[in-house]
């Protein structure tokens, strides 16, 4: 079985310190002090390098943003690691311009790198950092009406919940979310072609969990969905979380007794899909056929697991 600390995002514990979180006056007063440390969040990444993020003290984002030290902008409050506390920083609520979908861009000539093709590269506490800090500005920037009711939210407990003005508490969605890495008697892995994605790029099975249904019956549902084929048995492996938007990826592991003349793609989501041999993977990739799956992604790291137990 894989080890859960091999997903890029899922390195290291952050010590959320909701103690902290739900007294205002002390947090106040420790964002304001020496041993604040803040994330700038731009998109789907943050400020930082391949090293890993930049983390600003109070005094220096200040400096690079002045509108940081307005009262219309407070940064949640990620956690602590040992002495030092971390917030989050929407530079969009700066005044910073929406940014695509780069790998690497530049904002106000500092570099903002992409979690999906850096944070693997980081170590494990600069990623669980990052990957919170991008997820509660994503939900803060986006959840702004309650569900129930259609009224604005406002803020509470520094950004992970909000509550309405009819009373009504609202928390940050998460969308859950199952993949898997299903190999067959031959122990041939199971790759398959989205339909949404450019030509080439080959990955292992996916998909949302529905309203009221256990991970391992969605993980049965997709795999027979998405290519006809029945699971006989399956092994958890991990999870992490994927805020872009708000997914958490919950990894898996499955044996099936098949061939690829087996498989029966459903045509809509899924276009093709076979089963390699750890050789045929290898050839197709270095003859640029098959495209790898994101670096820091849950499917990487399986696939990466899958080659290394040749």
């Amino acid at each position: 079985m894989a080890n859960f600390r091999a997903l890029s995002l899922a390195r290291s514990y952050l010590d959320r310190d909701a103690v902290l979180r739900s007294n205002p006056a002390a947090l106040r007063e420790f964002r304001a002090g020496s041993l604040a440390r803040f994330l700038l969040v731009h998109g789907r990444g943050v400020v930082g390098s391949d090293v890993g993020p930049r983390y600003f003290t109070a005094a220096q984002l200040r400096e690079s943003f002045p509108r940081a030290a307005g009262d219309d902008v407070v940064p949640p409050y990620l956690g602590h690691v040992g002495e030092l506390g971390y917030f989050a920083v929407d530079a969009q609520s700066l005044g910073a311009t929406a940014p695509g979908r780069a790998s690497t861009w530049e904002l106000d000539g500092m570099t903002v790198e992409a979690l999906t093709l850096h944070a693997h590269l980081w170590g494990g506490l600069d990623a669980a950092l990052a990957a919170a800090a991008v997820a509660i500005v994503t939900n803060n920037r986006t959840q702004r009406f309650c569900a129930t009711c259609g009224a604005s939210l406002t803020p509470v407990d520094d950004g992970f919940h909000a509550r309405c003005g009819n009373g009504h508490v609202v928390f940050p969605r998460t969308d859950p979310a199952i993949i898997v890495a299903i190999t067959n008697q031959a122990d041939e892995m199971l790759l398959a072609h989205n339909r949404a994605w450019k030509d080439g790029r080959y990955s292992v099975l996916a998909g949302f969990v529905e309203s009221g249904e256990p991970l391992e019956a969605a993980v049965r549902r997709e795999v027979g969905e998405e290519v006809a084929l029945d699971v006989q048995d399956m092994t958890y492996v991990g999870s992490q979380p994927w805020p872009f938007p708000r997914s958490l990826m919950l990894a898996f592991e499955a044996r099936v007794e098949a061939t690829t003349a087996d498989i029966r793609v459903d045509g809509n989501e899924i276009a093709t899909a076979r089963f390699f041999s750890r050789a045929e993977y290898r050839e197709a990739v270095a003859a640029g056929t098959v495209g790898l799956p994101t670096p820091t992604s849950v499917a990487a790291s399986l696939i990466d697991a899958w080659l290394r137990r040749e």
